[in-house]
């Protein structure tokens, strides 16, 4: 506060008439709503929409209301009005298959208002993985970068908190996937996937608490292991259980289900796509 012509002037009523400006990508453009460029927390879901289908909506349209409830976000539409905007922005686009990402972004202001909250559709082609990736198997490794600790980032929440996902991504963007340790020196999950491991009859993935992300696919997965009466454990794996498994493979949503042959150079099993793996992709594939 200071005094001009004898009167007391508050700093922020001077600009109240005055047009800031804001430098973007070269320009200063005039009377920007700042809240878009400035830091922003949010969380997304990622979909596959096909012949008018959008697989496990329900599911990952549950995840998303949890996380938002966790991250203090009221999304401003309820789950049955979503669902039919997500519909409808798919048919507007004629794409098919396609790749559908719901965001829910605000910017760190606070307090959080229901004007301030932004939801974002995205409807795009499905990226095409080669068959081979199937037939064959992919290549994976594990990476420096750690996950987060749950206490700073929760692994519950699908969050737009990505820079340790795409730091991993970097140091292993010579192989299909990088799989990311916790501070102690556990798998957790890849940097879009999550991992399964098979040997001795049982298969295992890593359990929540270890952190990570209980992904769509990987909870389909375990149903689907459980109604052909494979047995399935929530287990920790270290990398000793990754390099000495019979199989091994990965889900995520667009590809669903990718055989992993071969870990830090470790060729896994016979290095071809095991028999769990292909009796399970058979019963996942598109379902």
């Amino acid at each position: 506060m200071r005094v001009v012509n004898g009167k007391q002037e508050i700093g922020s009523e001077r600009w109240q008439e005055k047009k800031l400006l804001v430098y973007i990508d070269g320009e200063f453009i005039p009377d920007v709503n700042c809240s878009n460029i400035e830091e922003q927390y949010g969380l997304f879901e990622s979909l596959i929409a096909d012949d008018g289908k959008i697989f496990n909506l329900t599911e990952h349209l549950d995840r998303l209301y949890d996380g938002a409830k966790f991250l203090n976000l009221k999304i401003p539409l309820e789950k049955d009005e979503l669902s039919g905007v997500i519909y409808k922005t798919v048919e507007k686009n004629e794409v098919s298959p396609a790749y559908v990402r719901v965001g829910i972004t605000s910017p760190g202001i606070f307090p959080v208002t229901h004007q301030s909250i932004s939801l974002q559709i995205i409807v795009k082609p499905l990226p095409q993985y080669p068959e081979e990736i199937y037939t064959s198997g992919v290549s994976i490794i594990t990476v420096p970068t750690r996950r987060h600790h749950f206490e700073s980032t929760n692994p519950l929440i699908k969050s737009s908190c990505f820079e340790a996902n795409i730091l991993a991504r970097i140091e292993g963007s010579a192989y299909f996937e990088a799989m990311m340790l916790n501070e102690t020196g556990y798998v957790t999950e890849g940097t879009i996937s999550n991992i399964f491991v098979y040997k001795n009859g049982v298969l295992i993935t890593p359990p929540a608490y270890l952190g990570l992300l209980k992904g769509i696919t990987r909870e389909l997965v375990i149903k689907r292991a459980k109604d052909v009466q494979i047995e399935v454990k929530e287990e920790v794996i270290g990398r000793y259980e990754l390099y000495c498994c019979e199989e091994a493979f990965l889900t995520f949503t667009s590809a669903q289900m990718v055989p992993v042959t071969k870990i830090d150079g470790r060729t896994i099993g016979s290095g071809q796509p095991g028999v769990i793996t292909q009796k399970l992709l058979s019963l996942l594939f598109r379902h």
